[in-house]
Parts: structure tokens; sequence; C-alpha cells
């Protein structure tokens, strides 16, 4: 299906006839809020970074000849904020993501994301569609551009704060009372309509488009971590960037600035400052400072002011210790990538505003809606503690192990609808365990041995290294058991699970392979096997036995021809490594068989009869092992 995609703006009207699929990068590109062709352009190169749109398509004579006869058409109208499609294009879901069939997306990506702003207008044309675009261009331009962060970090702001904690100190507040008058004075100044803002308060026009720009920048870190690169930033000169209202970073900073600029006033006038001008200057100069410093929860890194620039650009900030616990299980799981492979990403969430249990300093935009979520929280809360307190009289005489923590094992080990692999699954009792054994004062090392033998047990990628993380796992629970003999019962049952996890993943890969046969080359006898260690490696007396026990564990070849091992220096086995991940498996063999006396070495004369097949095994006893298998090519075994 082809479609007429026309776009209009201030500066050009141009269209295309596009497939589909371009269509909807085109209408999905809204979400950056462009209001010219050169921003819609760039805007385009969030999922087609090397498209060429500005010397494709043609001049249009007018907006009204973007419909078409056969229905087949689409405007998206920037100087209106409109997206209007014909009857026989049919406009996905104003927030929604789609996916490409097969290649359909050539160069680009392959999924989108809508995330249309909330005043644009997206349906699909009425008789009227012409005439209603032209009524939303002239309110359009009827509206007041208005650097509204001049006032809410100028002089005006700092003003307001030093009158009002200067006429309190002037009266003689105590100390006692200083936090609810800056509590006060804060909300005061979020909450008052201000002529150089239109007549709007400052918390208006800072959650005017709070939630689209938090729903753009979630889809910029999944994007980023589905194709492995973040997607381009918006320009510093687009409307977008110099109007953009606060997302949820911008609002805790600005929340966290306000609070500090409020105690500082304090410090001046007990430090004995009262004049207001005298005042405002210091405070300008605590302003600057504390915006040119990371946020204290941050840990460091970048400063408020990039952070806020960041957000304004759309461009997600990579950071690391997001989690709140880092002794939990589950949150090392996710900072670990269990959940997803790439990036994690820096996120303030502003809970210390919703705990000031005010209107004035939440995000929710509605007095409505916040009441209504204050009473659900009310009625949370209530539970939890009944729910709580039900646990702690039920710890002692309950018969399961467990009283905080809950998990279907039939489902899971059954693999039936559960959204958990198994080995993650044990994370949720070990939770309770660890939360148990802080309880108990236990040193840290019992804490973080079962983090580390957990960790490795969940991201065993092979069957022999399940077994030996299993193993260290078996072993750190029945430490802890034995010095804290109150966790028998718990580390028995995770000792339990772990052996029915490990003998699940036994049968699994038994049935896979004996339902299907392997290729000719997967089960012929190689010519020679090579395990390749890290120094130090296994002991000579050793060597042999874990290099044979290796290779039956993680090849379905038999074990057949010639075992050889070696061990090599750090160095030395990272070239190899680092050349097997880059697809040298000849280079890589040579370098490995001529370690293993003549005849090995004359085995990589001969590539055009021999394949070199490397497999890579990490999380073992001995952390990363290769192994090359030399094997003959098929047409010598027919």
């Amino acid at each position: 299906m082809t479609v007429q995609l026309t776009v209009r703006a201030k500066d050009g009207l141009r269209k295309w006839v596009f497939d589909e699929w371009q269509c909807l990068v085109a209408v999905a590109s809204v979400s950056a809020q462009p209001e010219s062709l050169a921003e819609f352009f760039v805007a385009i190169r969030r999922y087609q970074p090397a498209h060429d749109w500005p010397q494709t398509g043609s001049e249009v004579n007018g907006v009204q000849d973007a419909a078409t006869t056969d229905g087949d058409w689409c405007l998206i109208d920037l100087a209106s904020r409109s997206v209007v499609s014909g009857p026989h294009f049919e406009l996905p879901e104003r927030r929604s993501a789609l996916q490409a069939e097969g290649d359909e997306h050539g160069d680009g990506s392959n999924v989108i994301w809508l995330d249309t702003p909330s005043d644009w207008l997206f349906e699909t044309a009425a008789a009227d569609w012409n005439t209603t675009i032209g009524h939303r261009v002239k309110v359009i331009d009827e509206e007041s551009r208005l650097d509204f962060r001049a006032v809410l970090y100028g002089t005006g702001m700092l003003r307001c704060v030093a009158d009002r904690i200067l006429i309190a100190a002037a009266s003689g507040v105590s100390e006692t009372q200083r936090y609810e008058v800056s509590r006060r004075v804060h909300a005061d100044w979020l909450m008052t309509a201000r002529d150089d803002l239109s007549g709007k308060t400052p918390r208006e026009l800072m959650l005017k488009n709070h939630e689209h720009i938090g729903w753009d920048l979630q889809h910029r870190s999944q994007q980023w971590l589905m194709q492995g690169f973040a997607a381009p930033p918006l320009d510093v000169s687009s409307v977008a960037y110099c109007n953009a209202a606060f997302g949820t970073t911008e609002i805790v900073i600005y929340f966290d600035l306000l609070r500090s600029l409020l105690d500082e006033c304090w410090r001046q006038t007990d430090a004995g400052v009262m004049d207001g001008d005298e005042m405002v200057e210091r405070l300008a100069g605590h302003l600057k400072a504390f915006l040119d410093r990371p946020p204290e929860e941050s840990g460091g890194g970048l400063s408020c002011r990039e952070l806020i620039e960041c957000e304004r650009r759309r461009m997600p900030v990579t950071g690391e210790q997001t989690h709140l616990d880092c002794d939990c299980p589950i949150c090392q799981a996710s900072v670990h990538g269990e959940f997803g492979s790439g990036p994690m990403f820096m996120a303030f969430d502003g809970h210390h505003l919703e705990l000031e249990d005010e209107f004035a300093f939440s995000m929710i935009e509605s007095r409505d809606d916040w009441e209504r979520q204050q009473a659900d929280d009310r009625c949370r809360m209530a539970e939890f503690q009944r729910q709580q307190s039900m646990w702690e009289e039920s710890d002692e005489e309950s018969d399961s192990a467990w009283q905080l923590s809950s998990v279907d094992w039939d489902k899971v080990l059954s693999g039936s609808g559960s959204l958990l692999s198994a080995p993650m699954a044990l994370g949720f009792p070990l939770a309770e365990l660890i939360t148990k054994l802080k309880k108990l004062n236990a040193d840290q090392t019992h804490v973080d041995s079962l983090n580390w033998a957990f960790t490795a047990l969940r991201s065993a990628d092979d069957l022999a290294a399940a077994v030996s993380a299993a193993e260290e796992f078996r072993r750190c629970l029945e430490n802890a058991a034995t010095e804290f003999p109150e966790l028998t019962s718990k580390s028995a049952d995770l000792q339990s699970r772990t052996d029915e996890i490990l003998r699940m993943q036994k049968q699994r890969i038994a049935e896979a392979n004996a339902s299907q046969p392997l290729p000719a080359l997967l089960t012929t006898t190689p010519v020679l096997n090579v395990v390749v260690f890290r120094a130090p490696g296994p002991s000579d007396d050793e060597a042999q036995p874990v290099s044979a026990e290796h290779t039956r564990t993680v090849s379905p070849r038999p074990l057949g021809g010639g075992l050889g091992y070696l061990t090599l220096d750090g160095e030395d086995f990272d070239l190899v490594a680092d050349g097997i991940s880059a697809g040298d498996f000849v280079g890589t063999a040579t370098a490995v068989l001529h370690f293993m006396g003549p005849k090995a070495a004359d085995l990589i004369q001969q590539p055009q009869d021999l394949d070199y097949c490397w497999t890579v095994t990490d999380h073992t006893p001995f952390e990363r092992v290769l192994m090359l298998q030399v094997v003959m090519r098929p047409h010598l075994l027919e």
C-alpha cells in the first residue's frame, strides 16, 4: 500500500508518495514536536539516520492538495499541530509502539514509538478538516512565546524567597518553625499566578508537558537498548528545546534547588544579612553553585545543569547505582542486565516530593487526581500494615520457610506462562533470606557471597556453568545456616529448589537433543579437542580430567579423537578470545595448535578439509574457558 504524505510548516509545504511504514515513521516523529521542515527532517533521523527526505518529494500548491481521491493520504500539519488522514489510511493509537514487518523498515529502525503530544489533533479527517486546521493555525499564531525559565530561575524568584524569609526572620520565627515557614514559601511560589508568566502559576508551566517528555525519554532509552546506540537529540535551536516544559529530572532538581535556597537564606539571616538586595545577590551565587554541581543522590557525574540540558534535548543519561538496595539480588539482577541487556539509565522518581503530602509539590497535574491518589495510598498503606502485622505474628508459627516471598514453583519449573526464568525466581526467596541475615547482624561477607553466587547462577549460559555456580550457591547457603541455625529451613528450601532447577534444565536439554537430530557436523568425532584455560588454570594433576569433563559437558560431539589442554597467560588468552569474537576461527586455531606439537600444527594446513570450531564458556570454576574442536568437513564424510 502506498500513501501520499504531505507535511506543512511555516517554511514550506511538500509531499511524498511512500509505503505505509515510511508514513508511520513520519507520524511517530511528531513526538519531537517539530515546527519547521528542517526540525521535522531532524526528527525523522531518530529512526532513519541516513534518510534523504529533503532531496525527495515535491512542492504542493496548498494544504487542500493533501487529500487524494483514493483516500490513501496523510497530512502532518506542523503549523496547526495536526495529523489527519484519509479514510483508507488508518492512523494507529496516538500513543503506541509499532514494529515493521519483514524488511520494510529498510536501513532504519524496525520499531517506532508514537508519543503524540496532547495538544495535537490526531484523527481521521472529517468533512470539514481543512476548516478545522485553519482555525487551529490562527489560535497557535496568537500564542505568546514565553521563556518561563527566565522567571523560575530568575531574580523574581530569588526576590520572593528573600523577602518572605527576611520578614519571617525579623518577626522572630524560632528555629523549630523554620521548616514549616520554608514549606509555605515554597508552595506559595509554585501556586501563585504571576503577570510575568501570562497569568499562569510556575507549577502549571512546569507540568504542562511533563507526561509527554517522560514518555518520549523512556522510549529513547528503549530505542538505545534495542539498536545499541542513542537516537540524535533535539537541536538546541529547535522550538521544542527552547520552549521545553519541565521533565521529571528538572522538576526534582528544581524542588531541591528551592529548598536549598531557603536553607541558605536562613543561614544568611543567622550571619546578620538582613538587606533584601544583598540577600538576592548571595542567593544568586548559591543558585549558580547548586546547578553547577551534581545532585547529592546521583553520587557524582553530570551536574544539575547538564542533567537538565540532557532532558530538554530528550537524551537519556546512562549511569549506575540506580537501585535503592545494593544488597537486594533482584536489584542486582536488574543492574546487570537480567531484564534486558544494554546500559542502565539514570532516573529521578521524585518520591520525596510526594512524601511532602501537599498538592503544590506533587507531579500529579490535577488536584482531583491527586486527592484520589492520596486516598488510594492511604488504603494501600493500611493493607500493608495489616499484612505486615500478620507476617510478624506468623513468622515463628508458619510451616512455610517463607513469609514475605511467594513463587509459583510449579509454573516456573514447568515453563507454562511464567515470565521468570527458573534461576531468576530464586532471587525472591533469596531476598527474604538476605533481609533476615541483616536483621541478625550477619557479617557483610555472607550477603556478598550469596549475591555473587546467585549472580553466577542466574547468568550461567550453559549447563556446565550452571552446575558450578549451583555448587557455590549451595555452599554459601550452608555456611549461612551453620552460623545462623534459625535460617536452616530457608537454606534447605533454597538448596532443594536449586537442585530442582538443575534437574529441569538437564531434562530439557536431553529432550531437545532427543527430539531434534543434530547436523552431521555436530555428531562427527573431532580429529582433535583442545581446551584452553586462562592462567593459572587447573593444576597439572587436574588438567586432563577437567578438560575431558568440560568437553563432554559443553559439546554434543563424541569426545573421540585426541584431547589436549593449554594454559595461556592473561594477555595471550585475551588475544585468542578477542579473535574468536571477531570471527577469526582459522587464525586463532593456528595460534593454539602451534603449542600442541608438530602433528597438531599440521592440521592448520588443511582448511579445505577441516573445520575449526570454537566454543566459549563463561562462568566456569576457571572463569572463561575456550575449546577448539577440529572436525572433518562434510564432503569427507559422505
